[in-house]
C-alpha cells in the first residue's frame, strides 16, 4: 500500500538538507561570480570541462547520441557559457534528484528518517567506495600496475556521480523520475521510457534491471525462481547488445570499444554479494527480488561481452551505476538499524565536504592566475582559439568562460572523437614553433608530453579502454613528424607557473 503525499516534518528537513548539498556543490562558482564580475568557469569532476564546451558538445552528440549533449548545445545558444551550464546543473539537478528520491521512499512506506538519509546518500555515499577513499585508490593503482585490470573492473572516479555535468547527473535525474512513475503506476514498461535518453554507461545496467522487472511481471505465474528470470534477462539484453554493436554502431565508434568476450570480476557486484550474504535474514520477502537484481546488475552489466562480444570502459559502469547498487543493497540491509545508517551518512557527508574542498582549492589555484592577468579574459573574448596555455587543466577551464566559445589551442577535447586529423598539423606546427623559442620551450614540455601520448592513438590505447587486452604496436598518428605548410598561428601565450 503506497502512502499518499502528506506534508510532514521530513519534507522540511529534506528541502533544507538538499539545499545544503547544492550550496556545497556550487560554493566555488558563487565565489567566482563576485570575484570575476559575473564570469564562471570551473570543474568538479573528471573531464566534464570537455563535454561542457560548445564545439565538442555538438561533436559528442553526433558521435554518441547523448541527449544531454544536445541540451548543452542549446543552452550555449541561449547565452549560457560552459561554466554557467555547470553551475545550473550543480545547483538544480542534485537538489531535484534528492527530493524525488525522498518522495519515492516515503511512498514505499519507509520511515521519515530512513527516507531523508536514503535520499541524501545518493550524493554522498559513492565517495566511500570509489577512488576518493585512499584504500580504494590504492587498490585501483595496484590493479593498473599489475595489469589485473584486465580481469577486475572497479571505479576510477574520485568524485560523486552527482558532481559531474552533464553526465551522469542528467541520466540519474531521468532514472529517478522513471522510478517515481513506476512506483505510482506499478507498470514495468515505465522503466524503459528513459533508456533512449540516458548515458550509455547507465543505459546498459538500467536495461538489464528494467527487463528483469518486465520478465518477472510476465512470467510470475510460470517461473518462481528469481535467478532463472534474471538469467533470461541477461541473455536477452546481451543478445540485443550483440546485434546493436555489430550492426548499428559505425566503425569509428567501434574503434572506441574493445572487442573481447572474456569475463570480468565486478568490484561493486562483489560488494553487493557480500552485503547480501551477510544480511540475508534481515531482508523481507518483498525486497528479495529487488535485492537479487541489485546483486546481479553490476555482474551482468560488466559481462555482457561474453555474448555481445564488445565492451566499453566498464569502470564507468562501476563508478556511475555500480556504486548505487551497493548503496541500495546496503540501505535495504541497514534501514532499520538507526545507528549504522546515521553513521554511514555522517561518514559519507564528511567525505563529500572534503571532496568539494579539494575541488574548490583546485579551481581557486587555477582561476587566481586568470584573476591576476585580466588580459586572458580579453583574449578569450576576441579569439579563444589562438590562446595557448601550458597547463592542461587551465586549458579545460578557459573553454568554459563564454557562450559558444572556441576551445583554446591546446584544449584536451581536441584529442577525442575524430578531431585529431584536422588538428594534428596545427599542433605539430605550434609545438615546433614553441620548441625553437628558448623562453617558452621549458614551460610547455610537460604539456607536450601529455598531448603527444594522447594524440598518437586518439585515446584508443588508454588502459581503461583497452583493459590491457589490446596493444597498439603501431601508432595511428606520428606526432614527431616535421610540420607541413605551417600557417602563421599568431598564438597568445599564457604561462601558468
Amino acid at each position: 500500500m503506497l502512502k499518499k503525499n502528506k506534508f510532514n516534518s521530513s519534507n522540511i528537513y529534506i528541502v533544507i538538507l538538499a539545499s545544503i548539498i547544492s550550496i556545497i556543490l556550487t560554493s566555488f562558482p558563487v565565489y567566482q561570480l563576485f570575484v570575476l564580475d559575473g564570469l564562471v568557469f570551473y570543474t568538479n569532476a573528471l573531464d566534464e570541462g570537455g563535454y561542457l564546451q560548445y564545439d565538442f558538445s555538438k561533436i559528442a552528440y553526433v558521435a554518441t547520441a547523448r541527449f544531454s549533449q544536445l541540451l548543452v548545445t542549446y543552452l550555449h545558444e541561449l547565452g549560457f557559457s560552459g561554466g554557467r551550464i555547470n553551475f545550473l546543473f550543480d545547483l538544480l539537478t542534485p537538489f531535484v534528484i534528492i527530493l524525488i528520491s525522498h518522495s519515492i521512499l516515503i511512498k514505499l512506506n519507509f520511515k521519515s528518517y530512513q527516507s531523508v538519509i536514503g535520499s541524501l546518500l545518493l550524493a554522498t555515499f559513492p565517495l566511500l567506495i570509489n577512488c576518493f577513499n585512499p584504500l580504494v585508490g590504492d587498490l585501483f593503482n595496484t590493479l593498473v600496475e599489475t595489469k589485473w585490470l584486465e580481469w577486475v573492473t572497479m571505479p576510477q572516479a574520485d568524485f560523486s556521480p552527482l558532481q559531474r555535468t552533464p553526465e551522469p547527473q542528467f541520466s540519474i535525474l531521468l532514472i529517478v523520475a522513471t522510478i517515481y512513475f513506476f512506483v505510482i503506476l506499478n507498470r514495468p514498461v515505465c522503466l524503459f521510457l528513459c533508456i533512449p535518453f540516458i548515458y550509455s554507461f547507465l543505459a546498459i545496467p538500467w536495461a538489464y534491471i528494467s527487463l528483469s522487472f518486465l520478465l518477472r511481471n510476465i512470467l510470475a505465474r510460470h517461473v518462481k525462481n528469481d535467478y532463472l528470470i534474471l538469467f533470461l534477462s541477461f541473455l536477452t539484453f546481451s543478445i540485443f547488445l550483440n546485434i546493436y554493436f555489430n550492426y548499428f554502431v559505425d566503425y569509428r565508434t567501434q574503434g572506441l570499444l574493445l572487442k573481447s568476450s572474456l569475463p570480468l570480476i565486478s568490484y561493486s557486484g562483489f560488494i553487493c554479494l557480500v552485503i547480501y550474504k551477510l544480511s540475508g535474514s534481515e531482508i523481507n520477502d518483498t525486497s528479495k527480488f529487488l535485492q537479487h537484481i541489485l546483486v546481479t546488475a553490476p555482474w551482468a552489466s560488466t559481462n555482457h561481452q561474453i555474448i555481445s562480444g564488445w565492451i566499453a570502459v566498464p569502470s564507468n559502469i562501476e563508478q556511475y551505476f555500480g556504486v548505487y547498487c551497493v548503496l541500495v543493497t546496503l540501505f535495504l540491509a541497514l534501514n532499520k538499524k538507526v545507528f549504522w545508517l546515521k553513521s554511514i551518512f555522517i561518514l559519507s557527508f564528511v567525505a563529500f565536504l572534503l571532496s568539494n574542498i579539494k575541488y574548490f582549492i583546485h579551481n581557486y589555484s587555477l582561476s587566481s592566475h586568470v584573476n591576476e592577468n585580466k588580459k586572458v579574459i580579453e583574449w578569450l573574448y576576441q579569439d579563444a582559439g589562438s590562446l595557448a596555455t601550458n597547463n592542461l587543466h587551465m586549458s579545460v577551464l578557459l573553454n568554459l568562460v563564454y557562450p559558444m566559445q572556441q576551445p583554446t589551442f591546446f584544449s584536451y577535447s581536441k584529442v577525442y572523437l575524430g578531431q585529431v586529423e584536422s588538428y594534428l598539423n596545427d599542433y605539430i606546427c605550434a609545438k615546433n614553433e614553441i620548441e625553437q623559442d628558448l623562453n617558452l620551450n621549458s614551460s610547455y614540455q610537460h604539456l607536450f608530453y601529455m598531448l603527444d601520448h594522447a594524440l598518437q592513438d586518439e585515446t584508443e590505447d588508454y588502459y581503461l579502454n583497452t583493459l590491457f587486452r589490446k596493444t597498439c604496436d603501431v601508432h595511428k598518428y606520428n606526432v614527431y613528424s616535421l610540420p607541413n605548410n605551417c600557417d602563421e598561428l599568431k598564438l597568445k601565450h599564457f604561462i601558468v607557473q
